[in-house]
């Protein structure tokens, strides 16, 4: 079976039209899902018998026919969805953990070259070469390609 060759990873630069990542409140249905559930007659039952040691969430609002639940879940089926959308619009979403990956470790290798010239640098710095070595800038810069 051929093989098709992966296109060449080169790493995300930052945008200046970067994507700002969307407040906490966009995620945070638990609260809505909690006072929900509470509203069912069974549920405020259970709520009242398991919690009589500890301090039980207060229900702002009357109990709900089952039969309504559906209706009642609109809302927060709404902010799941816009949720959804918000996580949708952020940069590199759609890229694998694999590519991630790889790009991970041509960042690594490349911070290691980077690394290793500056090590060069500082040793030529402290040795007293001269900065206009032309022979020594141009194979240090040939360690960053």
């Amino acid at each position: 079976m051929p093989t098709t060759p992966k296109p060449a990873l080169t790493p995300s630069t930052p945008s200046t039209s970067t994507v700002p990542f969307p407040p906490p409140q966009t995620f945070d249905i638990l609260p809505q899902i909690y006072d929900l559930v509470t509203r069912l007659p069974h549920a405020s039952l259970v709520t009242q018998t398991t919690t009589s040691t500890s301090t039980p969430h207060p229900s702002t609002t009357d109990p709900l026919d089952p039969k309504d639940l559906p209706q009642a879940a609109v809302p927060i089926k709404l902010k799941i969805q816009k949720a959804k959308a918000a996580v949708s619009t952020l940069p590199d979403v759609e890229r694998s953990i694999e590519e991630q990956e790889d790009e991970i470790q041509e960042l690594q290798k490349r911070i290691g070259r980077l690394r290793s010239v500056l090590g060069e640098l500082g040793r030529r710095a402290s040795e007293g070469k001269r900065e206009g070595d032309v022979k020594g800038e141009a194979g240090l810069m040939e360690g960053m390609e």
